[in-house]
């Protein structure tokens, strides 16, 4: 690995630390395209996890495919105000069943075991997890100095 790539991870890692609300895209099994914006935790092996309706369109689409991309992008920076930058990330989503995988993911939340079972059977709101397919995240940074952005795979 070298420095530009070490530069790259610090960013990435920067931006994922701050900002917790993302952009959701999926596509059902026709390749219709879907895009939301979700609130999602994060653990340390770099798995994103939200909550959402059963019977949303995003929720729906994971179950028949579950191909997704998710994109984190620091829109509070401005023109001139500094880098600017996004992380891409491909993933396989998946909607959580087992009650101790429910329980994890709201521990992100730091929610404790009675919130999670609003989530679990019967429920119509349910907890989803995306991991990403690459070991090395899509991540595309502008500079203040220059239009130009850059991307490493």
């Amino acid at each position: 690995m070298n420095r530009t790539d070490i530069d790259f991870y610090k960013r990435a890692a920067e931006i994922l630390r701050r900002l917790r609300i993302g952009t959701l895209a999926t596509a059902f099994r026709s390749a219709k395209p879907w895009n939301t914006p979700l609130l999602m935790e994060r653990d340390a092996e770099f798995r994103f996890y939200w909550v959402s309706d059963r019977q949303s369109q995003h929720g729906w689409n994971v179950r028949q495919n579950k191909h997704v991309f998710l994109v984190f992008y620091d829109s509070t920076v401005g023109d001139g105000q500094g880098r600017r930058g996004g992380v891409c990330i491909r993933a396989n989503a998946h909607e959580l069943i087992e009650p101790v995988e429910i329980r994890r993911a709201c521990l992100l939340r730091r929610q404790g075991s009675d919130y999670a079972q609003q989530f679990m059977d019967p429920a119509v709101r349910r907890v989803y997890r995306a991991i990403p397919l690459e070991s090395k995240l899509r991540i595309e940074l502008c500079s203040e100095e220059s239009s130009e952005c850059h991307e490493t795979l």
